[in-house]
């Protein structure tokens, strides 16, 4: 929750500085354009490094999990690596900056928005130095609690939409007087 909260907050200043600076102005537009190349360059470069890192390591420990699938589909269970594991979901992560610098470089170059990229130049570093491969293999904090394997998809509205564990018995039990008192009345 600290962690939206900041994000958020991040957000909303970086907003105020981007109406403070001029962004129109050519230069500035220069700028935020080179601020923006070189903070996916770093991206890359820093899934890169932790690539091999990985690969350094080639940890063979085997991992078992199961994939949760949406919408009520059949869960597969996998077998694999801890290597091939975190290979994965670096992969997952590269291409996910890859489209988003295909989205804001075509919201750029086709309307002329320079705002997205100032913010997008920041918070994208900010993720990258957030996720569970940089913790585990830069800063070699060991894979326990929240670092343990396989991890968990966070949302982006955390435990909003999941139901408390104190209203759903709660719930039930009116459930349950609502069916038990529905036959009596039907007998009277």
């Amino acid at each position: 929750m600290n962690s939206q909260l900041l994000n958020m907050g991040l957000v909303l200043v970086l907003v105020q500085v981007s109406r403070k600076l001029n962004l129109e102005d050519e230069g500035n537009k220069q700028y935020v354009q080179m601020a923006y190349v070189t903070s996916n360059a770093l991206i890359l470069a820093l899934s890169f490094f932790i690539m091999t890192r990985i690969k350094a390591k080639n940890d063979t420990t085997p991992l078992t999990y199961t994939e949760p699938k949406p919408m009520a589909q059949e869960q597969t269970e996998i077998t694999t690596t801890v290597r091939d594991y975190d290979l994965g979901e670096l992969q997952k992560q590269v291409k996910q900056t890859l489209i988003s610098v295909a989205i804001l470089g075509f919201i750029h170059y086709k309307w002329g928005y320079i705002q997205p990229l100032f913010l997008q130049s920041i918070l994208p570093l900010k993720s990258a130095c957030e996720t569970k491969l940089f913790k585990v293999h830069i800063l070699n904090k060991p894979a326990e609690g929240d670092l343990q394997r396989p991890w968990k998809v966070e949302s982006p509205f955390g435990n909003l939409a999941a139901p408390t564990n104190e209203a759903a018995p709660a719930a039930a039990d009116n459930q349950t007087a609502a069916v038990t008192d529905a036959p009596s009345k039907k007998a009277n």
